[in-house]
């Protein structure tokens, strides 16, 4: 199997978690639209209405470990989609009724739904795809990822849906509800149904759906993944994953350096958020802003495509170590040519350049493997214990981050940067 023909469902994976992120952009014209509930001057307010997602998100994640285990990848995959079904519909609620607060708990219920969606497609994708295209799968997490944010950024724009909050809030549910059909005709995980619950006829069939393997090919792919985690019959380990994972030395280490990874990706979200007003703030046109950030969002989804042709080709450590150094260099050129733009005007045009390899760096490579090399790393009985956990780590850090950056800002100018 190759990079250029894969099966049928690999290629509909983008559909599986697509709606969840389309209302990250969304969320800024919201804000417009109750300026006169909540003051513009309260700027910790609005800050708190975006970043209660990742109060939601952490929380999301811990709950996927007793879910995903309980009931399997795929059913956890479903349940988290149909949530962000009912989270859609409380949003546009909350619209209708002009109910902010509403509004704050739909952000709230999104980002559980988001947590849960993401975990168990990372953790489906991981289980169901071979070694040799592993990483090109994980990779389809982050395509719907920057995908949606992208739709989300160009139908937030003024000259589209952007003064049409009603249209904006209800068009993902059609998006939400494929999702879900899609989902339901997916088998679960080959590695979950045999390692976990012992079916050995039910893995082949999954095996034989996802990787069209047949006869020999199957039973070497069963006798392959028994090998390759060693599979524990202790029943207690199974019902207690997260101590296991955090007392046992050789799963400690994996997962921690997998949070340090991801810690790395944590300017995504002031990004994501407040990249047209940092560019307004540079001196740049609100229209230039929107459309140079939407310009980002398409290089972000240009380059996870091309970052799913080089990732079996080039090794993990180098395309990190190298996508990171790029990475983390724009973020702070981005801080430094805002912030002495007032000496010298076409420093701005620096911003917008720095915005774009930032948008390039972190979806060829960086957010991608950030996201999925925890699960590499650790053993299957574990695996939704680290993945979730990760995460949760992460929103709860990117909560400081996010909820202080915008404030810092308006207080303090870029000196404040992302880091």
């Amino acid at each position: 199997m190759n990079h250029f023909h894969l099966p049928t469902p690999y290629r509909k994976t983008n559909i599986i978690g697509s709606g969840n992120y389309y209302f990250h952009k969304i969320s800024i014209n919201f804000l417009h639209h109750i300026n006169h509930f909540i003051n513009n001057q309260y700027v910790f307010v609005r800050s708190a209405i975006l970043n209660v997602y990742f109060i939601g998100f952490a929380a999301g994640s811990l709950l996927t470990v007793p879910i995903a285990d309980k009931i399997g990848r795929k059913s956890c995959l479903l349940l988290g989609n149909s949530l962000n079904l009912l989270s859609a519909f409380v949003s546009v609620a909350s619209f209708h009724f002009s109910l902010p607060l509403l509004f704050f708990a739909y952000r709230f219920l999104f980002a559980v739904s988001a947590a849960i969606s993401m975990n168990s497609l990372i953790l489906l994708l991981q289980e169901s795809s071979p070694p040799s295209i592993r990483g090109v799968m994980s990779f389809n997490a982050e395509m719907s990822f920057v995908v949606m944010n992208l739709a989300g950024g160009i139908a937030g724009m003024k000259s589209f849906w952007g003064q049409n909050l009603f249209a904006l809030l209800t068009f993902p549910c059609l998006i939400i509800f494929c999702s879900i059909i899609v989902v339901l005709f997916y088998h679960e995980s080959p590695k979950f149904l045999l390692l976990c619950k012992n079916n050995v006829e039910a893995s082949r069939k999954s095996l034989k759906f996802y990787q069209r393997l047949e006869n020999e090919s199957l039973d070497y792919a069963i006798s392959k993944i028994e090998e390759e985690n060693k599979v524990k019959k202790n029943s207690e380990v199974k019902k207690n994953s997260l101590k296991e994972l955090l007392t046992n030395w050789e799963y400690l280490k994996g997962f921690i350096l997998g949070v340090m990874t991801l810690h790395v990706t944590l300017s995504l979200w002031p990004m994501l958020y407040y990249s047209t007003e940092f560019l307004t703030r540079a001196n740049i046109s609100n229209e230039t802003a929107e459309l140079m950030s939407n310009v980002m969002l398409f290089v972000s989804s240009f380059s996870t495509l091309l970052g799913m042709f080089i990732v079996e080709s080039l090794p993990r450590r180098f395309l990190l170590l190298s996508t990171a150094v790029v990475n983390v260099s724009s973020v702070l050129i981005f801080s430094l040519f805002a912030h002495f733009q007032y000496l010298w005007d076409p420093l701005k045009y620096g911003c917008i350049i720095a915005l774009i390899v930032w948008g390039l760096s972190y979806s060829i490579a960086l957010g991608p493997i950030a996201w999925f090399l925890t699960a590499e790393l650790v053993p299957l009985d574990v695996r939704a214990a680290a993945v979730s956990l990760s995460l949760c780590i992460n929103q709860l850090t990117a909560l400081v981050f996010c909820f202080v950056t915008l404030p810092l800002y308006s207080a303090f100018g870029m000196k404040s940067t992302f880091y």
